[in-house]
């Protein structure tokens, strides 16, 4: 098994690089949370990953606003 920083590690990765089929950011969100729900992760950890989520997030909105103008 792998930690759990590998995990979301990978989720982010996916993301960021833009490489994921639909909806693939909801499950890297369900992850982190339950991660940090299970005490995988602690709460430092749970806010750098959500914060390191909510830019990748954010950067794939503007990039399919750009492409849709």
């Amino acid at each position: 098994m792998n930690s759990p920083h590998v995990l979301i590690g990978r989720y982010l990765d996916d993301i960021e690089s833009g490489d994921r089929p639909p909806l693939y950011d909801r499950l890297a969100e369900k992850c982190i949370v339950d991660h940090f729900m299970s005490d995988a992760i602690d709460a430092e950890e749970f806010h750098y990953y959500c914060a390191r989520f909510r830019r990748a997030v954010g950067r794939d909105v503007v990039q399919n606003a750009r492409r849709a103008a």
